[in-house]
Parts: C-alpha cells; structure tokens; sequence
C-alpha cells in the first residue's frame, strides 16, 4: 500500500504461493519496473486500485501478470491507461478506469466478464499526446484462444477492438450488456 497522492507502486516481482491472492493499492500509478524482462505478479486473484492521483503521464497501470482472476480500478481525475499483459488466461472479473485506455494482451483465453472505460470527456481523445485514445482492446494470442464476453462498456465514442486466436464469445446471449 503507497498511500501518498503521488506514491506508486513499482513492481519487480510478487509471488504469492498455494493460490493467495495479491492487492495493491497506490496514491497514483502500479508499474512493472521492467515489462521487457521476464518478472511478473504471479498470483490466483489480483487486485490493484490505483487513485492516479498526479499528472504524470497518461498511463496508471502497466503490469505483467500470470494471475486467474484481475479485479482493478483507476479512479481520480488525469488520464489513467490501463496495460496488462499476461501469460496465459485471464478473467478480468471487474476492470475499470475512470479516464483511460485498457489493453490487455494474454497468452491464453480472456473473460471479460466486466471491463468498463468511462470517458467522461465525451471524446475519444486524450489531451496528453502519447495517449490518443480511451478505447478497450483485448487481444487472446493462443492459437486455442477464445475471447468470453460478459460486459464491456466503451463510453462517449471509444471503441472496442477483440482480436482472438479462436473465437469470440458471447457468455449470455441473453444479456443486452454485451458491449456498449
């Protein structure tokens, strides 16, 4: 816990052994201190709760996971890109930034089973230049790899971009929440 307006979290590695879970929370941003190396937050449920509470840049999490279930939230008022790249398969059991991008990109099958980008400005624009876009993408690489749609909510003319190396699934098709 970086309880600090400005405290981050900086990630090196977190291994939670016998199916524990991890929950970070941090003042502003969650970042791995190194996404090009091989280190990651390996745990059976994830939580993070970032408050992006500086104007540091546009992204509020940056994380390399092997977890079975991301519960995250990014709240507060800059800009707050969400970046998750996993192992293998994921449930994004609750994702949602207040003002931001989320993208995420699995080695194995992704269940979006509620992954929100509210986009209060009513543009899908950013004003921080390296951040142009509050849209959702979701990418499952595995050949095998199926994409499980619960709800994904795009707000104010973001988009939602899913690219599976199978299929796309809707998980109720008698749901009208699919993806908005």
């Amino acid at each position: 816990r970086a309880n600090g307006i400005a405290s981050d979290i900086l990630v090196v590695q977190i291994t939670a052994m016998n199916d524990a879970d991890v929950l970070l929370v941090a003042g502003d941003d969650v970042y791995d201190t190194n996404p090009a190396d091989s280190s990651l937050i390996m745990a059976d449920d994830l939580t993070v709760e970032a408050a992006n509470g500086t104007s540091d840049g546009p992204t509020a999490v940056n994380i390399t996971t092997k977890v079975h279930a991301l519960l995250l939230t990014v709240t507060g008022m800059n800009v707050g890109d969400v970046s998750i790249n996993e192992v293998d398969a994921i449930d994004l059991r609750s994702v949602t930034t207040a003002d931001g991008s989320i993208t995420v990109v699995a080695g194995g099958t992704i269940t979006a089973t509620k992954v929100i980008s509210l986009n209060p400005n009513s543009i899908d624009n950013s004003p921080v230049a390296a951040a142009p876009h509050r849209d959702i993408s979701l990418r499952a690489n595995g050949i095998a790899s199926d994409i499980l749609v619960g709800q994904i909510t795009a707000m104010n003319d973001a988009d939602v971009l899913l690219v599976a190396g199978d299929d796309v699934i809707d998980t109720n098709p008698a749901d009208s929440s699919l993806i908005m």
